[in-house]
């Protein structure tokens, strides 16, 4: 598995640092403020088809969104390499059942980079931590 901690290299040349899931994340949220600050349908259909544009640019241009694409795609297909996080992600979720394991029971640290990648599947947990905390 190849993961990517960061480091002073990516972090001091901005055109090496290829983070497009901030770029995403900052895009869907300027166009959803503009259209509920709008009301214009046409913003949403201008960002889809901009955002499609975008993405087949990405998935051109850049080798690890495509293998990212891949395995999300098809994790099963490669679930001791590219496909490992997903996995143990789609692991994670199912151990828990309908109604979860229970206060301080789960396990977020079992997927890897769960930190980074994974954060919504962290941040059951630490709703869990914080609740605990604050009712003691």
């Amino acid at each position: 598995m190849h993961y990517h901690s960061g480091g002073s290299s990516s972090c001091s040349d901005p055109g090496v640092v290829k983070d497009l899931g901030s770029a995403l994340i900052f895009f869907i949220s300027y166009v959803i403020m503009l259209f509920i600050a709008t009301g214009n349908w046409l913003y949403l259909i201008a960002a889809g088809v901009l955002g499609k544009g975008a993405t087949s640019i990405a998935y051109t241009l850049f080798d690890h969104v495509r293998r990212r694409f891949t395995a999300w795609k098809n994790p099963w297909a490669d679930i001791d390499n590219t496909g490992y996080q997903i996995t143990q992600s789609l692991f994670a979720i199912g151990t828990g059942g309908w109604f979860g394991m229970g206060l301080c029971q789960g396990m977020p640290n079992r997927i890897p980079v769960v930190e980074k990648d994974f954060i919504l599947l962290l941040s059951p947990k630490k709703w869990e931590q914080s609740l605990l905390s604050a009712s003691f």
